[in-house]
């Protein structure tokens, strides 16, 4: 597994300029598609722990400067911070994003307000995230990136 992932790393990310020292790369299998976050060392840490420490799974909400984060914990499957961390672009589109299981592509919502994030995400005895005119079900949803303009 490691080999193969070190082959899907051979072309690295674009470097912008000197690294951050307060943030850090890393990559986390959501729902067997490879993402990559470039985020404060508190963002990462909070995201290991919860991954570390959850029983029941469910979603946890981190948030940055630029965007706000919904991981569905049932659906990491692998988690590598590497020592050397490289500054890179999101490719986060603005506004809300939900990727999906099995799904190559996520589905761009457009604009929505952090409330309509907020709860829809809150209330884990529903089966279904409903954000705008779309509802998901809960747990197909592996990650919901809310982002703000570039």
């Amino acid at each position: 597994m490691l080999q193969k992932l070190k082959m899907m790393f051979s072309v690295a990310p674009k470097e912008i300029s000197t690294p951050d020292p307060d943030k850090r790369v890393m990559y986390v299998q959501l729902a067997g598609k490879l993402h990559t976050f470039y985020q404060e060392v508190s963002f990462i840490e909070r995201l290991v722990n919860a991954a570390q420490s959850s029983t029941t799974g469910g979603f946890i909400t981190l948030k940055s400067r630029s965007a706000t984060y919904a991981i569905n914990l049932n659906a990491i499957s692998y988690i590598e911070v590497p020592e050397e961390s490289y500054e890179i672009t999101h490719g986060d589109v603005p506004g809300c994003s939900v990727y999906l299981a099995g799904k190559d592509r996520p589905f761009e919502l457009g604009e929505l307000s952090v409330n309509q994030f907020d709860l829809a995400i809150e209330d884990s005895s529903k089966n279904f995230i409903c954000l705008g005119n779309c509802c998901f079900n809960r747990s197909e949803v592996a990650l919901i990136v809310l982002s703000e303009p570039h």
